[in-house]
């Protein structure tokens, strides 16, 4: 219920990969439970966002397609690019797609990125906490 409660209330990246590390130490990371957290709130952005990395988790290939194909659009984010190539790898085992996918995200334009510097996780938004869960880590990168 607490999980469920912040995920109502801030529906950001580091809530969903706070609560995502919570999930996974417990191991419940089943479908039912993520539903149940994001059902509030399933429209936004970082609900889908967690639902197909839950998807991709749980080999639920079809849900996961499904869920990221509003998400992909013309100029996808780093992020979706990888989930795109964990669906690529799990549900066809195809791996030139999957590459394919990985090269995109590697070649999309970082100006301007906070980047941890203990995991070199990148994300959009500087935050005291990274999305990768340490203090006080991030950089600007030009």
């Amino acid at each position: 219920k607490m999980i469920k409660k912040y995920w109502i209330q801030n529906p950001t990246s580091i809530t969903r990969s706070i609560i995502t590390k919570i999930i996974l130490k417990n191991n419940l990371g089943n479908l039912v439970l993520i539903n149940q957290i994001i059902s509030k709130n399933n429209t936004e952005e970082e609900s889908k966002k967690m639902l197909i990395d839950f998807a991709i988790k749980n080999k639920d290939w079809k849900l996961a397609r499904n869920k990221i194909s509003g998400l992909i659009g013309p100029n996808p984010s780093r992020e979706i690019c990888l989930f795109m190539a964990d669906i690529e790898m799990g549900e066809n085992n195809d791996k030139q797609k999957s590459d394919s996918w990985i090269m995109r995200s590697e070649n999309l334009i970082v100006q301007n990125t906070w980047v941890c510097k203990i995991t070199n996780q990148s994300q959009e938004d500087w935050n005291s906490l990274s999305n990768s869960g340490y203090f006080s880590s991030l950089k600007l990168t030009n």
